[in-house]
């Protein structure tokens, strides 16, 4: 499993929220299985870029947290 943490850092509050994209490289002879937010577990649809996993991550405030999973 590998987390992924993106974070707002605008200086000004309250921050404005903000969407971003994923993009994770996936140890090498693994393959994603699954990408879902914590803590609520929503899956998260990806694609497969190379060695890389690509997902949005929905507007956010402060910081958001990710799980990609694989096998």
């Amino acid at each position: 499993r590998l987390c992924v943490r993106p974070t707002n850092m605008e200086w000004k509050l309250p921050p404005l929220p903000l969407d971003a994209t994923g993009r994770v490289k996936v140890p090498s002879g693994r393959k994603a299985s699954r990408v879902s937010m914590v803590p609520d577990g929503k899956t998260v649809d990806f694609k497969r870029v190379g060695p890389y996993v690509e997902f949005q991550v929905q507007p956010f405030e402060m910081m958001a947290m990710a799980l990609l999973e694989y096998e």
